[in-house]
């Protein structure tokens, strides 16, 4: 290695320790000083607790919860009344049972085994996936996923458990690449799908489509996704045996028109400082249906992934190729349902594709490295907050067309860009699985991707 590469190294290196020291200190120290500490992780620690107790987790009453209060099973600096969770159980029962052993001890000791199991999950990803872009673009890659860490402090205090499912997902593709210790790869996809499986799906439809041995990978996570749910699916019925109706309907009651899920005008919630980042966020500014709305977001990725399968059926090249569409399935993961900006940790996958593309210097590849930085910003702690700031008192309204694209630009930035992201990187993977690309004819660096 080169004097010049190894610095190169030194440096993207030092850039994700740097953003890792920020994301963790000052995670856990907003973590403790924050009204707004771990409140993600209050819900699924406390229904874990009422599963455990032999209460229905999915119906809300006071008694459970004066009995956690006894017990010692509250968050003390709570926001939420003691009496009260403001958001009711939408967890699967599979995360439920996940969570369940740290909701046999009180909540100061589970939650700082809950922040520190989710820190070392995302720090962890960020160095696999550093070690991959780092043949390509060291440094680059190290301030990407700096950025991304440093961007990323919320996900961590609030407690939310995208940052463990996300960890993990992107730790277990990172794994199964290398073909390095599979097994832990394999618990780390499924547990990842236990939590939030809209996460880890869209990881597990890459292994499933590239087939071969990542093919078996996918299969054997279902098996050990199906080894954990099978108990968890019993142990929840045998209290809640109602659970199905009971989850759609908690989550109908936050996604309903005025709630704080809810992806149209009349949200509660901020779509900048807390924003959701799918694609009916976007839609429903034009019609605030949900019979419009989400077969408008179905269509639109439907369509992109169609594309997209059939790109890497066809496809058995190399490792490069492999990275730009794992690039797609990064934002195309975020836009077909309901998920927050916590979610978009996902991008953290894109980031060995941006330093491939880097390298070759040409101009639909710095068009491609752009987005993703666009991505990775918009959907960032400190950029969203500037946001928020600079349009804070404006009043935006979806009367008519040019107030509905106002709306949609300034307030919904996020979906939009991933958007961009996705099409782009599309058309990026099939131009490099064209026959052309893929001919031994031509050098590898020509190969890697025609523009």
């Amino acid at each position: 290695m080169s004097r010049t590469k190894s610095s190169e190294r030194l440096v993207g290196l030092a850039c994700v320790l740097v953003g890792a020291t920020f994301f963790v200190v000052l995670g856990f120290v907003l973590a403790r000083t924050s009204p707004n500490g771990s409140c993600d992780f209050e819900p699924v620690y406390y229904h874990s607790r009422v599963l455990i107790e032999h209460n229905d987790p999915y119906f809300e009453t006071n008694s459970n919860y004066a009995q956690l209060n006894a017990g010692g099973f509250l968050n003390p600096n709570s926001l939420t009344p003691v009496d009260q969770i403001q958001i009711p159980c939408v967890y699967p029962p599979t995360a439920l049972v996940v969570a369940a052993p740290l909701a046999l001890l009180k909540w100061h000791a589970a939650d700082l085994i809950w922040m520190s199991l989710s820190a070392a999950s995302i720090v962890v990803a960020a160095l696999l996936i550093w070690s991959a872009a780092a043949d390509y673009s060291p440094t680059l890659a190290g301030v990407l996923i700096g950025f991304i860490l440093i961007n990323s402090i919320t996900v961590l205090f609030e407690g939310n458990a995208a940052a463990l499912a996300v960890g993990l997902s992107v730790i277990a593709l990172a794994l199964f690449l290398k073909q390095r210790l599979e097994l832990l790869g394999l618990i780390c996809l499924a547990i990842s799908l236990c939590l939030k499986p809209h996460d880890g799906a869209f990881v597990w439809l890459f292994l499933f489509l590239s087939g071969g041995t990542l093919r078996r990978r996918a299969w054997e996570t279902v098996s050990t996704f199906l080894l954990l749910s099978l108990p968890a699916v019993l142990w929840v019925s045998s209290f809640s045996p109602h659970w199905p109706q009971e989850m759609r309907a908690n989550m109908a009651s936050i996604s309903g028109i005025g709630g704080v899920n809810n992806p149209g005008p009349t949200s509660t919630t901020s779509h900048i400082t807390n924003s959701a980042i799918n694609l009916q966020t976007v839609f429903s500014v034009v019609v605030d249906r949900p019979s419009f709305y989400n077969p408008a977001s179905y269509f639109v990725c439907g369509i992109i992934l169609l594309c997209f399968g059939w790109a890497i059926i066809r496809d058995r090249g190399s490792a490069e190729r492999q990275w730009l569409g794992i690039a797609i399935i990064s934002a195309l993961a975020m836009l077909p349902v309901y998920h927050r900006h916590h979610d978009a940790r996902m991008l953290l996958l894109a980031i060995p594709a941006c330093a491939l593309l880097w390298r070759r210097r040409d101009t639909l590849g710095k068009i491609g490295t752009l987005i993703t930085f666009m991505a990775i910003s918009i959907t960032g702690d400190i950029p969203r907050a500037i946001l928020d700031r600079l349009e804070s008192g404006y009043q935006f309204n979806a009367a008519d067309l040019p107030a509905k694209l106002e709306m949609i630009i300034f307030t919904r930035p996020a979906p939009l860009v991933l958007l961009m992201m996705t099409v782009v990187f599309l058309v990026l993977y099939v131009r490099s699985t064209a026959p052309t690309a893929r001919g031994e004819t031509e050098p590898e660096a020509v190969r890697l991707v025609k523009t």
